[in-house]
């Protein structure tokens, strides 16, 4: 399999497989792990320039995601749903936690148990669109029409 990683990375248009998602989210993953390590060792200087390092890293996951969305034929408007909802929830749960009530903030944090299973069985585990949808020709195509491979 060759990746086009400028596309892969920094396009919004197109389809992505779900083996092309996860590599993505893990080379992200990966690059994230490097730049909040950099950051935590990282005096006020080189604090700015790996915020745009993050911003780029976002930026990526989100075209990632959205081309992954395409391939399942749905809108890049459901990353609002899934990831972003999901990292909403997170956001408020951690500056909220000491002022919600108990039974509050389990609910929380099940419903965003609930997006992030759901984000992860929609994105990587569902297969994309058999046929050409409205986001493109099916990207796994060629691999179905030829046994070989």
């Amino acid at each position: 399999m060759q990746i086009n990683w400028p596309h892969l990375l920094l396009s919004t248009s197109g389809r992505i497989t779900r083996t092309e998602w996860w590599i993505g989210c893990i080379v992200l993953l990966i690059v994230f792990g490097i730049a909040a390590a950099l950051n935590w060792l990282a005096g006020i200087s080189l604090a700015v320039v790996l915020l745009f390092v993050f911003l780029l890293i976002l930026y990526c996951a989100l075209a990632v995601t959205v081309k992954r969305l395409h391939d399942r034929d749905r809108r890049g408007w459901w990353i609002l749903m899934f990831p972003l909802g999901f990292v909403v929830l997170v956001s408020v749960l951690s500056t909220l936690s000491e002022y919600l009530d108990p039974m509050l903030y389990y609910a929380l944090l099940a419903l965003t148990l609930i997006i992030a299973a759901a984000a992860v069985a929609e994105l990587g585990l569902r297969p994309g669109t058999a046929a050409t949808n409205r986001y493109g020709a099916d990207p796994l195509a060629k691999v179905r029409s030829d046994p070989r491979q």
